[in-house]
């Protein structure tokens, strides 16, 4: 039987997991995810951010990116964008997505305490179009989701939790099978592009990135009888810790391009990677100042892949 290494770690963060949005670290992902998005005008789609999918998006003034983000410019037409969204934690982005007007948003994470943390956020009798579930990503979605295939597939922060090749072409299996003939895949993981990514970062704009395992290989992959350890090397697996109030730590996997190309070639998705955006001001609306992200442009911290049907 494949090992796995899906597990509940998020059981004892509980909404602590939200102080991490608040560090300057996770500030270049929602321009840099809009910048892939460009043009969805029209489409119905899927996505996931730990896995919820939304149906209906519309942006309105009360949007929270107004006055940071440039949306006009970043996605010309989000106004019009029929869409679905895939993975939850407590909520915060199902939360979003109804704000910008979704019909309805549906989640699946595999922590209960992450679920029930959003279930009491964002309680049915105020929320009746959110809905919130405890399933394994890796495997077929328990209840499915509705009105499936989709033009659209986002995975934001999902694919960084798998941790053997196996649980990798599971994630995209599930992808795949919601994403319709003509379809894309847009997702947020860990930086599989980096070439120093054995090294930790340390004092990283608000994280910690200490370095579990330079040289991760699948444990779910037999070793040789000679003694020599001949499995792939994946990347790494890597803990993170938040300059947070209360602590904040969790482990994630980085593993290379190859291994996310070779696996999503197996379920029939090619894959790209795009360029990071930064975010032109802070949340207030002042300046970040000059040289500002110059360490994070060396080492970015996640990167943007996009899929599509081979």
């Amino acid at each position: 039987m494949a090992t796995s290494t899906q597990n509940t770690q998020y059981d004892k963060l509980g909404t602590k997991y939200n102080s991490i949005h608040d560090l300057p670290v996770t500030k270049p992902e929602i321009p840099s995810v809009l910048a892939a998005l460009g043009d969805i005008k029209g489409a119905k789609c899927l996505g996931t951010f730990l896995l919820l999918f939304l149906q209906v998006c519309i942006f309105v003034p009360s949007c929270p990116f107004t006055g940071i983000l440039d949306l006009d410019h970043v996605v010309p037409d989000l106004r019009c964008l029929p869409s679905c969204y895939l993975a939850c934690g407590t909520g915060r982005f199902a939360h979003l997505l109804h704000t910008l007007g979704a019909s309805s948003v549906t989640g699946y994470d595999i922590s209960h305490i992450m679920v029930d943390a959003a279930r009491t956020a964002y309680p049915e009798s105020t929320f009746p179009t959110l809905s919130f579930n405890i399933s394994d990503c890796t495997k077929p979605l328990s209840p499915p989701p509705e009105n499936a295939p989709f033009d659209l597939v986002f995975a934001g922060w999902f694919l960084n939790y798998a941790g053997t090749e196996e649980e990798l072409i599971g994630m995209f299996k599930n992808i795949a099978s919601n994403l319709n003939e003509k379809g894309r895949f847009v997702g947020i993981t860990t930086n599989a592009l980096e070439p120093q990514m054995s090294t930790p970062k340390m004092d990283f704009y608000g994280l910690d990135i200490l370095v579990l395992d330079p040289a991760y290989r699948d444990p779910s992959t037999s070793t040789s009888t000679g003694g020599n350890d001949e499995r792939d090397v994946l990347g790494i697996k890597a803990r993170v810790r938040g300059h947070t109030k209360e602590k904040v730590e969790f482990d994630v996997f980085q593993f290379k391009s190859e291994v996310y190309e070779r696996a999503a070639r197996k379920v029939g998705l090619g894959l790209k990677w795009r360029e990071w955006v930064l975010p032109e001001k802070r949340d207030d609306g002042s300046e970040w100042g000059e040289g500002y992200w110059e360490r994070w442009l060396d080492r970015p911290n996640f990167v943007v892949v996009e899929g599509w049907r081979l």
